[in-house]
């Protein structure tokens, strides 16, 4: 009899999120969808960036890095052409980047479905759906 509660489930698709930059829609890929030299990266980056802020103030060449880092993992995340992340300001970056890690609504519909009314799991709300708190 083959265990009904797996201990590691994967999914092979991943869901974008979209974001909108002067009305045109641009992907934001998945972590998932990240190499783990990529995910490496990523990561270092947002080390810096964070060694970097805790910092009281910051020299020009270090305001420099800060911005550049910030583009990079913007880049890493955000799928739109160069003339597009060049127009984005790194205030802008760091919005994307928060609506990177947003978590996005799980719907279990197969437990949903097999479990009485009263257990079954609440499904996302469009609060939820739409990211807004």
């Amino acid at each position: 009899m083959a265990d009904s509660h797996p201990v590691l489930d994967l999914n092979t698709i991943f869901t974008r999120t979209i974001v909108r930059i002067d009305g045109e829609p641009y992907e934001l890929r998945s972590s998932g969808e990240f190499s783990i030299a990529e995910e490496l990266r990523f990561d270092r980056y947002a080390d810096r960036i964070n060694a970097l802020l805790a910092e009281a103030s910051l020299t020009p060449e270090e305001e420099a890095e800060l911005s550049q880092l910030t583009d990079a993992r913007c880049r890493m995340a955000l799928v739109a052409p160069d003339e597009v992340h060049q127009r984005l300001t790194d205030r802008q970056r760091s919005q994307v980047l928060a609506t990177f890690f947003q978590p996005q609504p799980i719907v279990p519909v197969a437990v949903a479905a097999a479990a009485p009314a009263s257990d079954a799991p609440e499904t996302a709300t469009s609060e939820h759906a739409t990211g807004a708190n």
